[in-house]
């Protein structure tokens, strides 16, 4: 195992030689990461909060010991800031990407019929995410801090089990674990993010549970071997590590909120964006009450327009409320 901090000297020779696999996978990680919460601010907190856990358990994992130089630039700026950037940079361009899917069937090009196999492992469809929004309640709030909090743990029990089994990093059992923790993440964040932002739905989705129920089951296993481990630990650390873990998160949630509202975030030379409200003119997104309003005037006109008369009055107040308000 390799001593990242055996010698601390900023030289372009230590700088290269920590250049190694493990950048890839560790800038690898942070996109899919980035494509699963598709925030900017939650991601670049959560890998933030990571280098303090590093930090705080240095003395349990020895790996986890770095060189000041090594966590700025390698760690934070080049692993986490460039798949950051990578996993945004591909949810933008996915957001506005039209899907055309057509059976394998009705191709008949060969390189249609290759295209459309690897097409069947992108998504069917991808939507822009909204974790905080103007008036978001007290809720989302604690329900944003629980996130952060499971993604700790979710790294923290890779890390101890590799320690405790003594299972070294090239092995098999790593990258099947990390494969199973992908696949059963989108799943699972699409159904928080869907019970987090949606005040009409009661119930969170089986498989999120199962995710949870999952995480915690591996930290039970990590307890329960890792006793003589976990003898050495030194609680000022652990002490300070919670604390700072509350007390960031919460300052954190707290900007993103705020960043969120109309009017908040300001622009090049001091002047304020303006930001559409979901009633004012011109807004591209809808809430779910409007959509689903939407949706019946357009079956109530559809249904207008089979019988061959003339549009309804409903019909005809969707169109005028549908022009730009004009100024007397």
């Amino acid at each position: 195992m390799m001593d990242y901090a055996a010698d601390c000297s900023f030289t372009v020779q230590n700088l290269a030689s920590r250049i190694d696999f493990f950048i890839f996978a560790h800038l690898s990680g942070y996109v899919v990461k980035a494509l699963l919460l598709r925030h900017a601010g939650l991601v670049w907190f959560i890998s933030i909060m990571w280098e303090i856990t590093e930090m705080a358990f240095m003395h349990l994992l020895p790996n986890f010991a770095e060189c000041w130089w090594d966590i700025i630039f390698l760690d934070i700026l080049l692993c986490n800031g460039g798949g950051i950037l990578i996993g945004l940079y591909l949810c933008k361009k996915l957001e506005f990407k039209s899907f055309h899917w057509a059976s394998i069937k009705d191709i008949r090009t060969a390189g249609g019929k290759i295209r459309r196999i690897f097409m069947q492992f992108t998504p069917v469809s991808w939507t822009k995410v909204r974790w905080t929004e103007c008036g978001s309640p007290f809720s989302r709030f604690c329900a944003i801090l629980f996130l952060i909090f499971v993604f700790q743990m979710i790294e923290l029990n890779i890390f101890f089990f590799k320690h405790i089994f003594v299972i070294p990093s090239s092995h098999p059992v790593l990258f099947i674990h990390h494969m199973i923790l992908i696949i059963s993440s989108a799943p699972s964040l699409r159904q928080y993010y869907l019970y987090v932002t949606d005040r009409n739905r009661q119930r969170i989705g089986t498989q999120f549970w199962f995710f949870i129920a999952n995480t915690f089951t591996e930290t039970l296993f990590v307890l329960k071997f890792g006793k003589d481990l976990f003898k050495e630990i030194d609680l000022v650390y652990l002490v300070a590590w919670l604390l700072i873990q509350v007390g960031l998160s919460m300052v954190a949630v707290f900007l993103i909120v705020y960043m969120a509202k109309p009017g908040a975030v300001s622009g090049r030379f001091g002047k304020r964006r303006r930001r559409h409200t979901p009633g004012s003119a011109g807004n591209d997104s809808l809430d779910l009450e409007q959509v689903e309003e939407l949706h019946k005037h357009l079956r109530d006109s559809s249904a207008d327009e089979s019988d061959g008369g003339r549009p309804t009055l409903s019909r005809r107040r969707l169109r005028s409320r549908d022009r730009p308000a004009t100024s007397s």
